[in-house]
């Protein structure tokens, strides 16, 4: 009588070891769920506050003609590079075959004037926005198209405003180096059909601000 009530007493214990290990596991398991999604909703939130931040500064800076300023944006911990694309170019850009291993990048180019890509610590493409009327120095290599490192979580970005769009620049250009010209209505600019670079040679940029036609 004895050894069955004994018998039953560790079966019983048994059993409310395995309930307490389930209800611990399933504690477990929505703690883990909760940081998740917290941690989830948190890069979303530092994503459309970088979004909306960079768009207001470009917006803002394009009315200051040869104007330049330094910005930096606080970028989520994966992020580790970002491109942007001249979208008045887009067939360009997709017959040059430059993002062909990103089906994600070429449907949004063609669906969308989004003209912002995130890229993060793989190389892998995360999210496209549209950020304004954005002039890249890529232009004036014949690229419709300039990406920019992420460096300890910062973007540092150089902006001209160029009066319809602001021109950006990679934080290594010294803005005091730059020089805009102003060409009056009527002018004509003609490109430079090839340039020699001499070693030991330093380069000034040069951007015109052309007005009317």
């Amino acid at each position: 009588m004895k050894k069955g009530l004994k018998k039953a007493q560790i079966q019983s214990q048994i059993f409310v070891y395995l309930l307490v290990a389930v209800i611990i596991g399933f504690m477990l398991l929505f703690a883990f769920k909760a940081i998740s999604g917290f941690g989830k909703k948190n890069i979303e939130h530092q994503i459309i506050l970088f979004q909306e931040n960079i768009k207001k500064d470009i917006e803002a800076q394009a009315i200051h003609i040869g104007s330049v300023v330094e910005e930096s944006y606080t970028m989520p911990n994966f992020v580790t590079r970002v491109c942007f694309m001249d979208v008045s170019k887009r067939e360009e850009i997709l017959s040059a075959g430059s993002f062909e291993d990103f089906p994600l990048i070429v449907d949004s180019l063609e669906t969308t004037d989004n003209n912002m890509f995130l890229f993060d610590e793989d190389d892998n493409f995360y999210n496209s926005f549209n950020v304004g009327n954005v002039n890249l120095l890529g232009d004036y290599n014949c690229k419709p198209h300039v990406c920019f490192d992420v460096q300890n979580k910062v973007l540092n970005v150089l902006m001209m405003g160029r009066g319809h769009a602001t021109l950006l620049l990679p934080i290594a250009v010294n803005k005091q180096y730059l020089v805009t010209c102003d060409c009056p209505k009527g002018c004509r600019i003609r490109p430079i059909a090839q340039l020699l670079a001499e070693e030991g040679m330093q380069y000034m940029p040069v951007f015109f601000n052309a007005s009317g036609s």
